[in-house]
């Protein structure tokens, strides 16, 4: 196993080089840099190496891609934050979507996000779909869009990433924690205390990074049996998290 340095994408390259001269039999690659990499990629292939992409936005190189199933996890967080809004709501919510629609992976999972909170609460109203992602997005189209008078009480994120950046506009803003309802992807560590502290942040998707090494093992392993697999191989979420869940693990205080 190769450890990336500081998300270096040409330290990446090379550890690809370095991997084939140690005779890998297999390669696993989270990809950092399609471009950067993709004449390694074309060498490998031609080679007949096995080859696993944990990427479902890359050629496949005539390998396999193991990836989360984008539309599903959206669908999940969709649904999450539309049981709240019947439970607590009554079904009426004023939604924005964060996005990142310059890809099409992540487009597909905002697209879940609107079909799943629309097939829990059909009262929703999405009011738009806007720029997130990073925490920078997401901070600054929320500020925005507070700025500019947009009433909303949901906000539905791609990632925990964006949902960051639109707590702390809602927090400079003043805006109680309990007017707006924010669902998610990753539920990431912060993700999981912000629910616990009450703060905005009310559910996220579990997408399984454990599963997704799993497969991707069991993958190269067929692989190097001489097995033929679909060219891409979608994991779906292992769940939910929710403030509920989060707070039903914290021990109680004594």
């Amino acid at each position: 196993m190769y450890k990336r340095q500081n998300n270096d994408s040409y330290d990446q390259l090379t550890q690809l080089e370095r991997a084939r001269s140690d005779g890998a039999s297999a390669l696993i690659i989270c990809p950092l840099d399609d471009s950067l990499i993709a004449e390694a990629l074309t060498s490998i292939q031609s080679a007949g190496l096995p080859l696993i992409l944990m990427s479902s936005s890359i050629d496949s190189y005539g390998g396999v891609r193991v990836a989360g199933d984008d539309y599903l996890m959206g669908v999940e967080a969709g649904r999450a934050a539309g049981r709240i809004i019947q439970a607590e709501r009554n079904g009426q919510a004023q939604v924005i979507i964060l996005d990142y629609p310059s890809l099409n992976t992540i487009v597909a999972r905002a697209d879940g996000l609107a079909d799943g909170i629309s097939e829990i609460s059909r009262q929703a109203n999405i009011i738009g779909r806007y720029l997130g992602a990073t925490r920078e997005n997401g901070y600054a189209t929320v500020r925005q869009l507070l700025a500019d008078g947009v009433a909303f009480d949901v906000i539905l994120s791609i990632n925990d990433n964006g949902s960051f950046g639109a707590i702390q506009a809602l927090e400079e803003a003043g805006i109680p924690a309990d007017q707006v309802i924010i669902s998610s992807v990753d539920a990431e560590a912060l993700a999981r205390q912000f629910m616990s502290d009450g703060n905005y942040m009310r559910a996220s998707v579990d997408v399984g990074r454990e599963a997704f090494s799993r497969v991707a093992v069991a993958v190269a392993v067929k692989l190097l049996a001489g097995a033929t697999l679909s060219e891409t191989i979608l994991v779906p979420p292992v769940g939910v998290v929710t403030r509920e869940t989060v707070l039903a693990l914290t021990p109680a205080a004594e």
